[in-house]
């Protein structure tokens, strides 16, 4: 199962989880297979293993998925 979390979202929600020091659904993922979705529009799978206060996530395994609007999959 992959967990999709877009970049914006992530940050907006690790913010909070640090500035009220509640944060009970993050480290739920951990060790799971996400999708993170970065502001430029990059798509990014990996299995994530970590993170901290300043919005930084570690993944592990991971690699970008890159899409053509000119070919088909």
């Amino acid at each position: 199962m992959v967990y999709w979390i877009d970049l914006r979202s992530l940050l907006q929600f690790l913010d909070h989880c640090f500035v009220t020091g509640k944060c009970p659904s993050l480290y739920g993922h951990l060790t799971k297979l996400i999708s993170v979705i970065t502001n430029d529009g990059g798509n990014i799978v990996g299995i994530l293993k970590g993170f901290d206060q300043e919005t930084n996530i570690i993944l592990d395994e991971s690699h970008e998925r890159v899409y053509s609007t000119k070919e088909g999959v």
